[in-house]
């Protein structure tokens, strides 16, 4: 038990680091489904501008969430929430992290990125991840990827 409170104790103090140091509000929520409560937080909201006609202005968004929470269910839910939270502009990537660790930290940010759907530099995910995708069409996809196994693909409808 006491080593749970101490987890939970570094985790909160980790994020509120995250949010002091980030200089971003993070966005809390909960919501019920069938299979109880999750809880998420979006830890990174940025617009990347258009830079010629063509070129689309577009959305990243990165969320944490618990892990005990991780399923394609939820992942559903909370991708549908974030969707209809942030319907602009179309053009929207979301990551999620269900642990702390993965999750990039600002100096990690300041980094350049290469040209990989918007993540920016930082750890490489050692727990469940999932990528979310919603095109200037609407279109929607939601890719989950597990360690040491083939990423499942969800398309939205």
């Amino acid at each position: 038990m006491e080593k749970t409170m101490k987890k939970t104790f570094l985790v909160s103090c980790a994020v509120m680091c995250l949010v002091i140091i980030g200089g971003f509000r993070p966005v809390y929520s909960q919501k019920s489904d069938a299979n109880g409560t999750f809880r998420y937080v979006i830890v990174d909201n940025r617009i990347d501008p258009s830079i010629a006609n063509e070129d689309p202005e577009r959305r990243f968004i990165e969320v944490l969430i618990n892990r005990k929470s991780f399923s394609k269910k939820n992942l559903v839910r909370l991708f549908r929430l974030i969707s209809d939270r942030f319907p602009n502009p179309g053009l929207l990537y979301v990551t999620v992290f269900s642990e702390l660790n993965n999750v990039p930290t600002p100096e990690e940010r300041d980094v350049p990125m290469v040209s990989n759907g918007g993540q920016a530099a930082g750890p490489i995910p050692t727990k469940p991840t999932a990528r979310f995708v919603r095109l200037v069409d609407k279109s929607t996809r939601i890719i989950i990827n597990f360690p040491k196994r083939a990423p499942q693909v969800v398309e939205l409808r």
